[in-house]
């Protein structure tokens, strides 16, 4: 029955979720260790998912209670900003304000951290800052072919970043080419052009005005590559991404009418991994294992979503968890490891928590609703697709109870 069906919107930040016994059940591994990074008790309001790197790290977005921006990294200690609201970003004889960051950097050890930004006067950009203590640098701008972009911006071990951009009509010069200049000229970082027309094209929806868009890779040298456009056969594409620490890409786009493909990338190649239609009826946001396996949390054909995994090379999904197993509500977001275990968020039995599923085992509840975080009870989790860093460690960012956020680092007990 479609009212016995789990629900996509458990245990997760901004939903309301179903309070667990005050006694929650004990979790089947030993007790993790769980330190708070940040918490909106002390300097914070406010902070968006943890973005883990393999070495321990984490880069999160927060928003500070005097209402400044910014985005922050930790190695398990105090946080320190990358990058503020109201900070100059320096391009040639230029300096860009920043006047609000996108709510999911992502950093990859000693890579450094990527994100967007908009600017003071207009304008938006992606900026990498490729390695730590380095100035962030200009990946892709407005000042170029490019309109907007989305929340996320990807980097991987090699320096390589992935973004989604809406483009630009092309104006005065075509727009092939996408190749930033040296330097971006005072001014030329314009707000969106109000004025301007969308082709008429097909879309997932149909024929439509809709700007093209794309999901484009800049390597550490500058080198531009488009993984997918609307230019290049697809339909339409969505903020559902994902880069590993390799290189390899997964994402959910659209190459028919009222269908969402899967895709993932092997070296060169692209693959469909699973389409909307028959079986499912909604893909969210991928997680890729340094090794290219895929998990994330799929929607069957009557609504009820599932964590599933997905072959290394394609094949198709095979499922972790969902109601058959007991589950009456499951996050959104996933992460997987090097050892192919994907942590996801879910309620089984009026109690919700954290999850781990090891290759070929049943999931199994590893934090409770209700466990301690310092000084504080833990009443919701939100899982970034990049959760995991060191060997059985996670970051998470869940909701305090009775109120408050926090950001916290989970060390798990077991191999």
């Amino acid at each position: 029955m479609r009212g016995a069906a789990p629900r996509v919107a458990c245990v997760l930040l901004g939903c309301a979720a179903a309070r667990a016994p005050a006694q929650v059940p004990a979790a089947k591994d030993a007790p993790p260790k769980i330190r708070v990074l940040a918490t909106t008790r002390g300097t914070f309001a406010a902070f968006g998912e943890p973005s883990a790197s393999q070495k321990g790290d984490v880069a999160f977005h927060a928003t500070r209670k005097d209402g400044r921006e910014g985005i922050y990294t930790s190695s398990g200690g105090t946080p320190s900003p990358i990058v503020l609201a109201g900070d100059p970003v320096p391009d040639g004889a230029a300096a860009w304000v920043v006047a609000r960051l996108g709510r999911r950097p992502t950093l990859s050890g000693a890579a450094g951290c990527a994100f967007t930004v908009e600017f003071e006067g207009g304008g938006k950009a992606v900026l990498a800052s490729r390695g730590f203590g380095f100035e962030p640098e200009f990946v892709a701008d407005s000042g170029e072919a490019f309109r907007s972009f989305g929340e996320d911006a990807l980097l991987d071990l090699r320096g390589n970043v992935l973004f989604h951009a809406l483009l630009d009509p092309p104006r005065d010069r075509e727009r092939d080419e996408f190749v930033r200049p040296e330097s971006t000229a005072s001014g030329a970082l314009p707000e969106d052009d109000a004025n301007a027309t969308p082709p008429v094209r097909r879309t997932f929806a149909g024929r439509a005005e809709s700007f093209h868009h794309g999901l484009f890779l800049e390597d550490a040298n500058g080198r531009l590559t488009l993984v997918a456009g609307t230019q290049e056969g697809f339909l339409d594409l969505t903020d559902e991404i994902a880069l590993n620490a390799s290189g390899a890409v997964a994402f959910v786009a659209s190459v028919r009418e009222k269908h969402w493909t899967l895709f993932s990338t092997t070296g060169s190649t692209l693959l469909e991994v699973a389409e909307t239609g028959e079986e499912w009826s909604a893909f969210h946001r991928p997680a890729m294992s340094p090794d290219g396996h895929v998990a994330l949390v799929v929607e069957k054909r009557d609504g009820a979503p599932a964590v599933a995994r997905v072959p290394k090379g394609g094949g198709a999904p095979s499922i972790v968890a969902d109601a058959t197993g007991g589950f009456t509500a499951i996050g959104p977001n996933v992460a997987i490891d090097d050892a192919g275990t994907i942590a996801f968020v879910a309620e089984r039995e009026d109690v919700g928590g954290l999850y781990l599923a090891d290759p070929g085992a049943a999931p199994r509840l590893v934090v409770p609703i209700g466990t301690a975080a310092g000084s504080d009870a833990i009443a919701a989790f939100r899982l970034s697709n990049r959760a995991f860093g060191r060997a059985r460690q996670l970051f998470a960012l869940v909701a305090l109870d009775p109120d408050g956020q926090a950001i916290v680092s989970i060390e798990l007990a077991g191999k």
